[in-house]
């Protein structure tokens, strides 16, 4: 089910922030990771917070295209 958030510019950078952040520390927990079941938990959060990004980065390009019309 997908949702709608309303978020103004500088919640939007903070979030965009705190997401890189966040993908980053998935990252490195990836590399330090060898159980396998829990390898597989942060492989989801990564992945969510990549899909996070990518709609943050949707967002923007939408009001790039908006402010230019």
């Amino acid at each position: 089910m997908d949702r709608t958030l309303v978020i103004n510019d500088d919640e939007l950078a903070l979030m965009d922030e705190l997401l890189h952040a966040e993908l980053d520390s998935a990252y490195s927990e990836l590399r330090r990771t060898r159980n396998p079941s829990y390898r597989g938990q942060v492989e989801k959060r990564r992945d969510l917070i990549k899909h996070l990004l990518e709609a943050v980065n949707r967002s923007r390009q939408t009001q790039a295209v908006t402010s230019l019309a």
